[in-house]
C-alpha cells in the first residue's frame, strides 16, 4: 500500500475517532482485537496490509473495524 493511501485512511479514521469523542474500546475488546490481528496473515510487523494502519493504535479506537471483517461488531 502506498504512503498516500495510508495517509488518507489514517485521516479518515482520525476524523471518525475525534467526531465520536475519542472513545476507546475496553481492555478486553482491545486484547481480543489484537489476538485476531496477531494471528492474521495481513499483519506485517504490526501494520495491516489491508488498510495500512498501525494495528496496536487502531485496535483501541471504538470507531474502527477490521477491513476484512475479522473483528466482532460492537453495538
Amino acid at each position: 500500500m502506498n504512503i498516500f493511501k495510508k495517509i488518507t485512511n489514517f485521516t479518515k479514521a482520525l476524523f471518525k475517532y475525534s467526531a465520536a469523542g475519542f472513545t476507546d474500546v475496553d481492555v478486553e475488546e482491545y486484547r481480543g482485537r489484537m489476538k485476531i490481528c496477531n494471528s492474521c496473515d495481513l499483519n506485517k510487523n504490526g501494520n495491516c496490509e489491508a488498510c495500512g494502519c498501525i494495528i496496536r493504535k487502531k485496535a483501541w479506537w471504538k470507531t474502527e473495524d477490521c477491513p476484512k471483517d475479522k473483528w466482532p461488531k460492537l453495538p
